[in-house]
């Protein structure tokens, strides 16, 4: 294993698709920074997929889900630092090297608890969003930054996988679960900040651009899954859980089209948890706009 300063393996978890190209050709475009690029193909289209560049080894891992992709490709990385890259999305050519000035600025690469993420780039059609809108330099309570909704205007938080560098050694300690199906980024830093007490630090620009996709056919069981998620990692924090649930797990109906699905998971959420009025009433706005578009159709 390499531990020169500025050598970092990037996992790029993929199907094979047309856009693992372009996800490939932003993490070798990388500025100052020596990168390998490991790319694991998990439910391929295509299992041949290969790359000219000696700096890309393909791992084919079968149909062994995405956390456990993400593991396969950390433990088989050669460098101390892992960035993950998910195949859809795209990287500025700079985030490495500045996500490493971060951590060189910090004292961190000596050690091995901590995580760096940075500012997104959310397409939404031929919108842009910008990803928060307000940069916290430290994220101390990852449920609450991501969940609770404190004010009537979105913070856009997020702390999304593309986004993610951290050590090896972190994500050997407390490995990427390969059971949990949903949420797998947020899970997996919920753990790292409960088990050993990580720093998640936030690069104050944008540097990942991401394509916020339709959901699909599978809204429906996604949101079965959200909500058990929901009820395993956040029982504990009644309002986290609530304002997630009422937020988060009822879009995937509401996106669907099925709104009395997303007022059932709402309910549940009153029953269950202690959703704050204000997410309550955020969630009500949406069901009605949702509503209004299904009619005009």
């Amino acid at each position: 294993m390499s531990y020169a300063a500025r050598d970092c393996s990037v996992v790029i978890p993929s199907t094979g698709r047309a856009s693992l190209h372009n996800a490939v050709a932003d993490a070798l475009a990388q500025t100052s920074v020596n990168v390998e690029v490991i790319v694991v193909l998990n439910n391929a289209e295509d299992d041949t997929w290969s790359h000219p560049d000696s700096r890309v080894r393909v791992i084919r891992a079968g149909d062994s889900g995405s956390n456990a992709a993400r593991q396969i490709g950390i433990r088989a990385a050669r460098c101390a630092y892992i960035a993950l890259l998910d195949d859809d999305d795209r990287w500025a050519p700079q985030k490495l090297q500045l996500q490493f000035a971060v951590a060189e600025d910090h004292d961190l690469l000596t050690t091995e608890d901590w995580v760096i993420s940075c500012g997104v780039e959310k397409l939404r059609g031929s919108a842009v969003e910008l990803w928060p809108r307000r940069f916290d330099a430290e994220v101390l309570d990852v449920p609450r930054y991501l969940f609770r909704r404190d004010s009537w205007r979105s913070a856009r938080h997020q702390l999304q996988s593309s986004t993610l560098f951290f050590p090896k050694a972190l994500a050997l300690a407390v490995p990427f679960d390969a059971s949990v199906k949903i949420h797998m980024d947020w899970d997996w830093l919920i753990k790292v900040r409960d088990l050993r007490d990580a720093r998640i630090l936030i690069l104050d620009r944008h540097l990942v651009r991401y394509e916020q996709l339709a959901q699909g056919i599978t809204s429906r069981s996604r949101a079965a899954l959200s909500v058990a998620w929901a009820d395993q990692v956040l029982r504990s924090r009644p309002r986290d859980h609530g304002d997630f649930l009422v937020l988060f797990s009822a879009r995937f109906p509401m996106l669907q089209g099925d709104l009395s699905g997303s007022r059932r998971v709402i309910s549940q959420a009153r029953t269950t948890s202690a959703p704050s009025l204000r997410a309550q009433v955020i969630a009500r706005a949406n069901l009605l706009r949702a509503a209004s578009r299904k009619r005009r159709l």
